[in-house]
């Protein structure tokens, strides 16, 4: 029987190279579910992709809300999380690393698994191998009242943002949660995803953003140090107000931090949100609001019934920073943001599937591999390959869109 793999959405944060976090942190990308896949990222060549974990007895998933994590200067693989557990480099569940979320939530699959994009997230803390890992959540009794459809509202919020902390000096090497589930956010409801960290201009702390509550644009940030986390502080927006139609969603900064992107959901937020990013303070400046183009999916039963292709996915600055890319379920574009003629700007990269239609799974979020190359992950399913743009730094058709 042939191998599968499922292609996750969301690899970690440390896949955009920006802001000095340019290093072997990011070499290895793990990928897929009950058989885990690793990617390693050598030079500038086809990145080497392999079973890590063998499935059975072991069963790992590594979803939306997965986050890894290597050395940074031997680019082995130092932990990951799946959102819900923290698993070691040998794959197994690190000591005292289960239960990073309230039970209901823990439960609410059949097998532990955050399936939030951008809803985990590592840091180093410190250069004495301690890490935070922050993860977005929901109170048993938020669940309760708003997953299980008792509030009568169409909606289902987070309301938990926490921390742990890893030591990965302690079992030889295979580390130890420290410090579990401190809290940063509690009472307030956050959108599912949209949670991403750009690096302080003192090259050694970090800020961490967090999409606040829903029908606002509202940022919360935190300065993350080696021996404290201060904040939050709040900035508000009055644009795109993001809806509670936040199953997909994400943040990112160009390579050296100054511009900040995000996308969420669709219908009336089918925008993208721009800003000046000023790593000194941590704050976002110069606002601008850009409407994403609505296209065909180029399949006839959904085009028909009116269901255009309005779900925005994924958002990613070129290696440059001369382009924006984003992803809608059925659609990619690359958006030229400071060419003032919006006909010239927008240049739709690939239209519809990259496959059949009845094998396609939806694109999903992207992300900068350390080979300059821009990933395209799907938003669920089994897939042997992915597509990949080659060259995000030119304009048009020249940036190269690999199909498979």
């Amino acid at each position: 029987m042939k191998k599968k793999l499922v292609l996750l959405f969301l690899i970690s944060f440390f896949t955009e190279k920006y802001a000095c976090a340019q290093n072997l942190m990011t070499k290895r990308w793990l990928l897929g579910a009950a058989r885990v896949s690793q990617i390693v990222f050598n030079d500038t060549t086809k990145p080497i992709m392999k079973i890590l974990y063998p499935y059975p007895p072991t069963v790992h998933y590594s979803h939306g809300g997965h986050s890894n994590i290597c050395d940074s200067a031997t680019g082995k693989l130092l932990f990951s999380t799946n959102g819900m557990i923290l698993y070691d480099s040998a794959g197994n569940i690190m000591d005292n690393g289960d239960n990073l979320v309230d039970n209901k939530l823990y439960t609410h699959n059949a097998f532990p698994c955050s399936f939030t994009t951008q809803s985990s997230l590592i840091i180093p803390k410190g250069n004495n191998g301690l890490y935070y890992v922050f993860i977005t959540s929901v109170s048993d009794s938020l669940y309760n009242w708003y997953w299980t459809g008792a509030s009568g509202l169409p909606k289902a919020p987070f309301d938990r943002l926490e921390y742990s902390v890893v030591d990965i000096n302690q079992n030889i090497g295979l580390g130890k949660v420290v410090t579990k589930r401190q809290k940063l956010l509690q009472g307030i409801e956050l959108h599912k995803p949209m949670m991403q960290a750009c690096r302080h201009s003192n090259g050694t702390d970090w800020w961490l953003l967090k999409q606040g509550e829903y029908d606002t644009n509202r940022i919360y940030r935190f300065l993350v140090k080696a021996d404290t986390i201060e904040g939050p502080w709040v900035q508000n927006f009055s644009a795109p107000k993001y809806l509670a139609y936040d199953i997909s969603g994400q943040f990112c900064f160009n390579h050296d931090g100054t511009k900040f992107a995000s996308v969420q959901g669709k219908g009336v937020t089918n925008k993208l949100f721009i800003a000046d990013f000023d790593r000194c303070t941590g704050e976002l400046n110069n606002p601008q609001i850009v409407n994403i183009p609505i296209d065909s999916t180029t399949h006839a039963p959904l085009d028909n019934q009116g269901k255009l292709d309005s779900v925005n996915v994924g958002v990613c600055f070129s290696p440059n920073g001369q382009f924006i890319y984003i992803s809608k379920w059925y659609n990619i574009y690359q958006y030229e943001y400071q060419q003032t003629d919006s006909v010239l700007a927008w240049y739709r990269i690939q239209h519809g599937p990259d496959t059949t239609i009845q094998e396609f799974q939806r694109y999903s979020h992207l992300y900068i591999g350390n080979d300059g190359r821009t990933y395209i992950g799907y938003q669920s399913g089994l897939a042997y390959e992915g597509s990949v743009i080659n060259k995000p730094d030119i304009k048009g058709a020249g940036c190269e869109f690999c199909r498979k």
